[in-house]
């Protein structure tokens, strides 16, 4: 079959090649609004922009082949109609997911792949963000670097739903397309829809990017219809039901979900349209931090106890003072605000344009409106008698800044960006009295920023997920909920992101335990990055899960199709499988001396190290149905030896002499006590084949071959969706 380039509007080599065929267009890669649109784009590092773009084509090409697969071929890429045939697809049009890592450039790789798009054909784009108004102006704003594309948001109805301004939509969306940045609200999402009908949207091929896919949009009676005994009676949550309205009605589309915490899609049924078919994983550029730079063992292992910068370790017991409404502030805050107060002036001593721009310190404790307003008050409290006592020589404001400009010290050797602890204190009284704190919540008015001062910004689960806050040099984090999720605590990591040239100021002010759940967190994040390029679309995908952690919120989720592997778990099949055939009983015997050469049927053998390889062989010669084998092997694997290896066991048994012919389980499985207790211990799983040898009527005489797995009592617990495609 022949190859051919990617096709290019200018002269220029290709990046992606592909197979000429109806199911496969040839992308167009650097088009007149992808052009325009990277030259407009201006917050983001050259280096770590290009990274971007090239990504964005290899995903364009993505997207490209599964609409031509999947939808029709002919209508985008180049040469394409740029126009939707009348046939609808069946059910919904194809869902993916582009997965990224916390601010690591997920909207600027939305904005160069929706660029993309609009260049190979695409008109109609629908941009699904969160319901907070400030995000949606936020990223309207940052989507206007779109060259030619007409962009549009659902906080601007009154605007666009003038019938002049509908018309001049109408006209236009076939040459330039749109693009509608819709907040997830019934009600916007309703204008949407009204908006797409009234211009013909339907009649272009189109695109639904669902920023922070696993927040809103997933449907939070899912749990509940699971358990109800008339599932059809439980209605879908109303913004769920708005977007499944909207796919509908754009009959030629792919929805291509975005976030940094994908557990709750991938924990999905395995026939949910919310489920993605297909994934591409976001890789930041350089100068990228993330949980490497923050919470990697190197920062946790440290003999004194202490934290190693970035982290400054706090007393665990200062998140329920922080709950209970302290009158004094808490002596881990009164160190953090003070070494923002040092770092900030250090930054702004040693680089005077930061002047023109914001310092920020973020203070995240819980969702509760009423902490805010006392933290508010804490906060401001502090900071006047931190300045009077810096202004009137007082010891203990002293000691204090000596302190936090000692542990600056630590990444800022003195007389290159450290100044003199006299020049910051100096700087701190002058402009300590401009300092802003801010309640940012669904009720907080606060204002804007204040440039060239302290910022203290002070919220819960609106800075938590999607706002960018720039310049942040500390984070105060003690938020302990009685019930933790993993999506929800990594969307707090707003201290990640593009700021390597922040590092050496930046701090994060928590106590050791949180830290160790944010470390828990990005290895399990690390884990599932490395696992789902490897994996099909059908196939059960397991979520490491941290600790006492839920991986979830359970509500969007149909419970009874999860399944959990937890630490120490002793798996084994419930029946044994009887009928298995002379030829397969022969196979596993022959394996048997592959792995030992003087192997019987009767005896002992092991423990010996034996490939996942050689594992999964055997086990899909078993054929036990009521295992998954692949959500196993991915599950052993991930605390496999380095050699990708766990321990095996082989030795007979002889099970059933008092049973009857109709009961042919193994209810307790077939290990003894000590056996089990031993297999806990080890650092890797221990996977043991039984063998009956005596002919037994409960059996129908059969020798059969029974397994089990023991896993390490030192494991993490995985969860994964046991659904079949229906």
């Amino acid at each position: 079959m022949k190859k051919t380039s990617s096709k290019r509007n200018v002269s220029g080599t290709a990046k992606v090649d592909t197979e000429t065929s109806g199911e496969h267009p040839v992308p167009v890669l650097d088009g007149r609004c992808v052009t325009r649109t990277v030259r407009n784009i201006r917050n983001m590092p050259q280096g770590a922009l290009a990274k971007v773009r090239a990504q964005s084509e290899e995903l364009v090409g993505r997207v490209l082949d599964v609409y031509a697969r999947e939808i029709a071929a002919g209508e985008v890429g180049h040469g394409g109609s740029a126009r939707a045939g009348k046939k609808a697809v069946k059910g919904l049009g194809p869902t993916g997911l582009l997965y990224g890592r916390i601010q690591s450039g997920k909207t600027v790789a939305m904005i160069t792949f929706t660029a993309l798009a609009v260049d190979n054909g695409f008109r109609v784009v629908i941009v699904l963000t969160t319901n907070f108004l400030e995000l949606v102006r936020q990223t309207t704003d940052r989507f206007n670097d779109l060259g030619r594309v007409l962009v549009r948001a659902s906080t601007e109805r009154d605007d666009w739903s003038k019938d002049a301004e509908v018309e001049h939509l109408r006209k236009t969306v076939g040459d330039r397309g749109l693009v509608l940045i819709c907040a997830k609200h019934p009600g916007h999402l309703e204008n949407a829809l009204g908006l797409i009908d009234e211009i013909g949207g339907a009649g272009y091929p189109a695109l639904i990017l669902d920023d922070e896919a696993d927040q809103a949009s997933l449907d939070a009676n899912e749990r509940k219809r699971g358990r109800a005994k008339n599932p059809d009676e439980v209605q879908a949550t109303a913004v769920h039901k708005a977007i499944l309205g909207i796919r509908q009605r754009l009959r030629h589309h792919v929805f291509l979900q975005v976030t940094a915490t994908p557990y709750a899609l991938l924990l999905q049924r395995v026939d949910s349209p919310l489920r993605p078919k297909f994934t591409f994983l976001l890789e930041p550029g350089e100068g990228y931090t993330g949980g490497e730079s923050f919470f990697s063992k190197d920062h946790l292992a440290h003999s004194t106890g202490d934290g190693i910068p970035p982290l400054v370790f706090i007393p665990e017991g200062e998140s329920l003072e922080i709950e209970k409404g302290p009158e004094k502030t808490p002596r881990g805050l009164e160190d953090a605000i003070t070494y923002f107060l040092v770092a900030a002036a250090a930054q702004s001593i040693a680089d005077p344009e930061v002047l023109s721009r914001s310092q920020n310190f973020l203070c995240h404790t819980s969702h509760r409106r009423s902490e805010h307003d006392k933290l508010h008050e804490l906060i401001v409290a502090f900071t006047a008698e931190l300045a009077d006592g810096l202004e009137e020589g007082h010891e203990r404001a002293q000691n204090l800044v000596r302190w936090a400009h000692a542990e600056l010290g630590k990444t800022i050797e003195e007389g290159s960006l450290l100044p003199p602890l006299e020049e910051i204190v100096e700087d701190i009284v002058d402009r300590l009295p401009r300092r802003k704190v801010r309640i940012v919540n669904s009720e907080g008015k606060s204002g804007e920023e204040v440039r060239g001062a302290p910022n203290f910004i002070i919220g819960g689960n609106i800075v938590g997920r999607g706002l960018t806050i720039p310049n942040l040099l500390v984070t105060y984090y003690v938020r302990k909920p009685k019930v933790s999720q993993m999506d929800t605590m990594l969307q707090h990591a707003r201290m990640f992101g593009y700021r390597m040239d922040l590092m050496p100021f930046t701090r994060v002010f928590l106590p050791r335990s949180l830290a160790l759940r944010f470390w828990g967190i990005h290895e399990a994040e690390e884990e599932l990055r490395d696992l789902l390029p490897n994996v099909d679309a059908l196939d059960k995908v397991p979520v490491r899960v941290v600790g006492e952690l839920r991986a979830t919120r359970y509500g969007v989720l149909d419970t009874g199709s999860v399944m959990t592997i937890r630490s120490g778990k002793h798996l084994y099949p419930p029946f044994a499988k009887v009928d298995l055939s002379s030829s397969r009983v022969r196979r596993v015997e022959k394996e048997m001396r592959k792995i030992w050469p003087e192997w019987k049927d009767v005896g002992r053998y092991g423990p010996d190290d034996v490939s996942l390889e050689k594992i999964g062989e055997i086990l899909d010669l078993l054929a036990y149905k009521e295992w998954d084998d692949k959500a196993l092997l991915v599950i052993l694997s991930s605390v496999a030896s380095k050699k990708n290896s766990i321990k095996m066991v082989y030795r007979d048994m002889d099970r059933g002499v008092r049973r009857t012919l109709a009961d042919q389980s193994l209810a307790t499985g077939a290990l003894s006590g000590e056996e089990l207790a031993v297999a806990r211990k080890r650092s890797v799983p221990t996977f043991f084949l039984f063998r009956q040898v005596k002919a037994r009527p409960c059996w129908d005489n059969s020798l059969f071959f029974y397994p089990s797995i023991v896993f390490p009592a030192s494991m993490p617990n995985h969860v994964y969706n046991d659904s079949e495609v229906g």
